[in-house]
């Protein structure tokens, strides 16, 4: 849920829930502070909510009684009178917020079994002779469900935060250029209630498709706006060290592939064994009761795509559909198609402004310059990033002639060029071009200097010079802490060396 949905009148109610032992409001039981198990009941998480509610009030009360030198003990009161008595001290001090935060305590998590009044709280609290004593109450319970909801909010956030166990891939990206327009168009598009159930990104490779959805994905994650984001990848293969091209161990190919990885994520080791049938029957009620977003990356590259589709869509509804794919999917009247556009001149050059600088390059890029540039290549990112890293060691004229045969043969043929040439470049580097395919074993989610140096297996000298190289030439994506950087291939690094090079090489042998 939004962060904004978590008010004071909703966390009064399951508050209310409690006390009178009612069924609790379901709003607060989908926040992510609760664990993200889709097995527990409702009854579980409400349990695990009322323990995170008594613990934030009371510490927050231990504290303001600390500071009051107020007495205090951490068990809940166990009779009428202990109740009265530590609100009478609580109230004693002439702190506002102590008496805020003592008021929502007594009255609704140390009293509930007590069976004990608004009105005879107040009586106990307020001891000096006094009108309406309950509503003067009742405004410190207002001012402490206030700033129960503010911390609530906090908490909340922070676990949005925290690193989680979700597939979301680690971006491969420093800074997106140009998307902001797309971006936010994507949004209204996903959160508006009656927006479209499938949206495709659809682009030739290289032009920001899965950045995009990274990002998009990463937002809402943040914001709570849906229940929860699964992440499914179709990328089939890896490249070993011996530079042959192999497939990864039980890829997303087909249909059934991306059922049984929803089956996983949803209910684990329930649906195992279950047909293609059982398992959409046993995951209709799970994706039409909460709302999810499920990610489908590189599409294209399964084998029934036109397949997939329609066994997905009855699972749409409150859960939305995000795919990207190099094949256009306009022909199904269910899915929204968005064209990832090429950059504009203005921020093709911000691109390859920024990625010379973060490899401490002059940025001495006269704009006539990357006109040329820009004619040969357009605004796609990857061929905009890895000709950048050229650009620092090899003539742009020599670049740009070769970039313009490479695009009269084929859109995509200019990767091939640029690949091969940067293949090239580390030719001098033999350690680098081990590093790269070493690299293939690495996490979506990266790893540090330290693993990836021991599975290298290269001396020092050279694996610090290898890894200088890579990140040089855009080939190596670096995220996780300042503290603890974790370090992987750009996956659109690893798709086209794999895919578009590597097999013509090996065509070529």
């Amino acid at each position: 849920m939004e962060l904004d949905l978590i008010t004071a009148g909703l966390l009064e109610d399951t508050l209310k829930a409690w006390r009178q032992y009612q069924p609790v409001p379901p709003g607060l039981l989908d926040l992510v502070l609760l664990g993200a198990s889709n097995s527990d009941s409702l009854v579980e998480r409400g349990l695990l909510l009322q323990e995170c509610l008594e613990k934030m009030t009371l510490e927050a009360l231990v504290r303001y009684r600390e500071n009051e030198h107020v007495p205090h003990s951490s068990e809940l009161p166990a009779s009428p009178s202990a109740v009265l008595e530590a609100l009478k001290a609580d109230f004693s001090s002439g702190n506002a917020e102590l008496e805020a935060w003592s008021a929502v305590y007594h009255l609704y998590l140390a009293s509930g079994s007590l069976d004990l009044s608004l009105a005879r709280l107040a009586e106990a609290a307020i001891t000096q002779k006094a009108k309406d004593k309950p509503r003067q109450f009742r405004r410190r319970v207002d001012e402490g469900l206030s700033r129960l909801t503010a911390a609530l909010q906090k908490t909340e956030f922070q676990a949005r935060e925290r690193p989680r166990d979700l597939p979301l891939p680690a971006p491969d990206y420093s800074q997106l250029f140009g998307v902001e327009l797309l971006l936010t168009r994507l949004l209204d598009l996903l959160k508006a209630q009656a927006g479209p159930l499938f949206l495709s990104l659809e682009a030739l490779g290289g032009s920001g498709k899965t950045a995009l959805a990274r990002s998009v994905a990463g937002k809402l994650l943040q914001s709570g706006h849906f229940h929860d984001i699964l992440w499914i990848s179709a990328r089939q293969e890896e490249l070993n060290e011996a530079g042959q091209i192999r497939p990864l161990n039980d890829p997303a190919r087909s249909t059934d592939d991306i059922i049984t990885r929803l089956a996983e994520k949803l209910a684990p080791g329930r649906l195992a064994g279950l047909s293609r049938e059982d398992k959409l029957e046993r995951l209709k009620p799970i994706l039409l009761n909460k709302s999810y977003l499920v990610v489908v990356d590189n599409l294209e590259t399964l084998s029934d795509t036109q397949d997939l589709l329609p066994a997905l869509f009855p699972l749409a509804g409150p859960t939305r559909f995000l795919l990207t794919s190099r094949q256009t999917l306009q022909h199904f009247s269910y899915v929204h198609s968005l064209p990832v556009p090429e950059l504009s001149l203005s921020d093709s050059y911000a691109l390859v402004e920024n990625e010379l600088q973060r490899c401490g390059r002059q940025t001495d890029l006269s704009a006539a310059v990357m006109d040329d540039i820009y004619q040969v290549i357009g605004g796609v990112p990857l061929a905009l990033k890895l000709t950048a890293m050229q650009m620092i060691r090899l003539p742009l004229a020599g670049i740009l002639e070769g970039l313009r045969e490479a695009r009269r043969s084929a859109p995509e043929a200019m990767y091939t060029f640029i690949y091969r040439r940067t293949w090239e470049l580390l030719a001098e580097a033999e350690p680098a071009r081990l590093l790269l395919l070493s690299l293939q074993h690495v996490a979506p989610e990266g790893e540090d200097e330290a693993w990836i140096r021991e599975n290298s297996r290269l001396p020092t000298p050279d694996f610090e010079l290898a890894l200088r190289l890579l990140r040089d030439y855009a080939l190596l994506e670096i995220t996780g802490s300042l503290d603890t950087p974790l370090y992987h291939l750009h996956r659109l690094t690893i798709t086209f060396l794999q895919t578009e090079i590597l097999r013509g090489w090996g065509d070529e042998t």
